[in-house]
């Protein structure tokens, strides 16, 4: 788990995912090789949109994956 308040992950996901569904512009496998870089995770199974699947990373990441995860994004 991490120390993220429901303010905070609603400010993240207005930072990265203003579009419902979609995170910036990435394609699902951009987003998934993304997300394995920065936290270990491997999100290709998940049936959800690149948006849901941010939403339940910032729920159950912890703060050193989110931290890694937001870092790699906000490189892009």
């Amino acid at each position: 788990m991490n120390a993220l308040t429901s303010k905070e992950k609603r400010e993240l996901i207005k930072e990265f995912s203003p579009v419902p569904g979609f995170v910036l512009k990435l394609t699902r496998m951009q987003f998934e090789i993304i997300v394995d870089e920065a936290t270990n995770i491997d999100i290709s199974k998940s049936g959800s949109s690149n948006g849901a699947r941010f939403k339940h990373l910032l729920d159950t990441c912890t703060d050193e994956q989110i931290a890694n995860l937001l870092a790699a994004l906000r490189d892009i």
